[in-house]
């Protein structure tokens, strides 16, 4: 009981602060960990989801807004407003993450597998001029990992186990969301609880 009710001391003095750092200047910076926090602290996603729609509209090309806009939109099951949020961002990455990632899910989640495959193998084309443009092996291995996610995403498990060898012997660490993302997109569930 103690230790809940730290934890909930600690959220509530996050949460102040950054509705003092709100008061002072209502910057997208601010905006941003206000989202983040709706989203992963509170699971809000309601709240969340106003926070969005009340950003003005140059937001829409800052990277941050775009990224926790998306998983608003994703984790919401606003499918559509994923995809128009990220027809305005029109760039090939997202905070690290292949745009088409994002579109091929929300399209899938659609009911238009044709074109979530369109999406994800376009994703698979990024990742990999990424990782030949690469010239440190750390960004190299974080971008196989989500070679090997596309792949198994697109039904290619041969080519996403090999994808994944090369990961696993080339990262320094194997594991994380994407890691367990990466499992589950291939069928191996058991290893991704680990």
């Amino acid at each position: 009981f103690k230790r809940f009710f730290l934890v909930e001391v600690a959220v509530a003095e996050a949460e102040a602060a950054l509705e003092q750092s709100l008061a002072l200047r209502r910057g997208p910076a601010a905006l941003v960990r206000k989202l983040m926090f709706l989203l992963l602290v509170r699971h809000d996603l309601n709240a969340a989801a106003a926070l969005v729609e009340s950003l003005p509209g140059s937001y829409a090309h800052r990277e941050d807004v775009v990224e926790w806009a998306t998983l608003t939109w994703l984790w919401r099951g606003d499918y559509e407003r994923v995809l128009r949020t990220l027809t305005v961002w029109n760039h090939e990455m997202v905070s690290g993450v292949p745009t088409g990632y994002h579109v091929g899910w929300a399209l899938q989640l659609l009911q238009r597998p044709e074109a979530a495959r369109v999406a994800w193998r376009e994703a698979l084309n990024t990742v990999d001029r990424e990782i030949a443009a690469a010239t440190m092996e750390p960004v190299r291995a974080g971008l196989r990992l989500w070679k090997a996610n596309l792949q198994a995403l697109m039904g290619d498990l041969k080519a996403a186990e090999d994808t994944l060898l090369v990961y696993q012997q080339m990262a320094v660490v194997a594991q994380g969301p994407r890691w367990a993302a990466t499992l589950v997109s291939l069928g191996r569930h058991e290893p991704a609880l680990d």
